[in-house]
């Protein structure tokens, strides 16, 4: 199996600093930063990288998270910070993303799987040097 990405912990705390200052965070769910007013993201420094918990858009099919997540890559690269997920979809109905156009979204931000099986475990981003 291929080994995680680490980055410098405190890196990974300036990189969330700055995705902070990108929205507000949710009162219901301190945990959650709103960005764009319609984006939802759970972010925290976890094993050595930039974890993500959840990504949601609350107007899916806009671009919007298109948006918010191009603006969160630059911000890793500049920290120059591994960003990791697992790539589980949530929700219900007609609006809900299936695993693989998930999967092909993060694929769009140079996210991979670390053991290159799409079958198991967490998909990473290494930081592109600026």
């Amino acid at each position: 199996l291929k080994e995680y990405t680490p980055s410098n912990p405190s890196d990974i705390d300036k990189a969330i600093r700055d995705i902070e200052k990108l929205g507000i965070r949710n009162p219901i769910n301190p945990k959650e930063i709103i960005i764009d007013n319609s984006v939802f993201v759970e972010i925290s420094n976890w094993d050595k990288r930039l974890w993500f918990s959840s990504l949601h858009s609350m107007d899916r099919g806009h671009g919007n998270a298109t948006r918010v997540m191009q603006k969160i890559v630059d911000i890793a690269d500049k920290y120059n910070v591994t960003i990791a997920l697992d790539a589980v979809p949530f929700g219900s109905g007609k609006n809900r993303m299936t695993r693989s156009q998930l999967v092909n979204f993060y694929k769009k931000f140079g996210f991979a799987f670390e053991d290159g099986e799409e079958d198991f475990g967490d998909m990473e981003r290494v930081a592109k040097k600026v």
